[in-house]
């Protein structure tokens, strides 16, 4: 579609259910079935295992992560599943994090919730872009989400607004934005009331369907 600056393309985003979509209490049974303490502080991973995803920088920063803040009770969860399964489970091994790594498989809509509830942080490591669902669901969970700030992604987060972005590939200043909400459970709170709220905002259905019928409705005056 053309508008007044000539291009012809009109963003339509994905329209989120944000009342499907909600945070909800904590799954404290989901702890107890990954045998980690009930302090723990839970890092997840919802995007698949494929080489767009680069869920290796995911493994990697956690790495990094347990070095700088020495910490003892961290978690990555690694949901999802992608031709890159095996290699990635080789990577933890080889770094000496798999004792700390659980990959579990595919979920369900209602287990990527339920997972959700009881995860602090969660990460988005693509290269490429990380404007994806995932994401977006995440946010209207009320969860931080750190992200490479890859493509488009800072038209939907906002740094230390309603997410944590760090330059795409740059591992240390991602590990630095891990620590940064480690250490301030006040900050995570914050920043996931306000993805949220960006979520109801901007990707509800109802912005979604209205932004389409005027696409139609233009297309069809001209």
């Amino acid at each position: 579609m053309e508008n007044d600056g000539g291009n012809k393309v009109a963003p339509v985003y994905h329209g989120i259910d944000t009342e499907l979509y909600r945070p909800i209490d904590k799954k404290k049974s989901l702890i107890n079935k990954l045998s980690v303490e009930h302090s723990s502080f839970i890092i997840l991973s919802t995007s698949s295992l494929e080489s767009v995803k680069s869920i290796d920088l995911a493994i990697k920063s956690f790495k990094l992560f347990l070095d700088v803040s020495d910490s003892k009770n961290s978690y990555l969860l690694i949901a999802g599943r992608g031709p890159l399964k095996e290699s990635l489970i080789n990577l933890s091994k080889e770094i000496k994090v798999d004792n700390k790594v659980r990959f579990l498989g595919g979920l369900s809509l209602s287990e990527i919730i339920e997972y959700l509830s009881i995860s602090d942080v969660v990460i988005a490591t693509s290269l490429y872009s990380n404007m994806n669902r995932s994401v977006q669901e995440t946010m209207a969970c009320e969860k931080p989400v750190i992200a490479f700030d890859s493509g488009t992604t800072r038209n939907l987060i906002k740094h230390m607004e309603n997410g944590l972005l760090a330059k795409s590939g740059d591992i240390d200043s991602f590990v630095d934005n891990i620590i940064l909400l480690y250490n301030n459970e006040e900050l995570r709170k914050k920043i996931g009331i306000n993805a949220r709220k960006t979520l109801i905002t901007t990707r509800n259905w109802d912005e979604r369907i209205k932004t389409e019928l005027d696409v139609y409705r233009r297309v069809l005056m001209k």
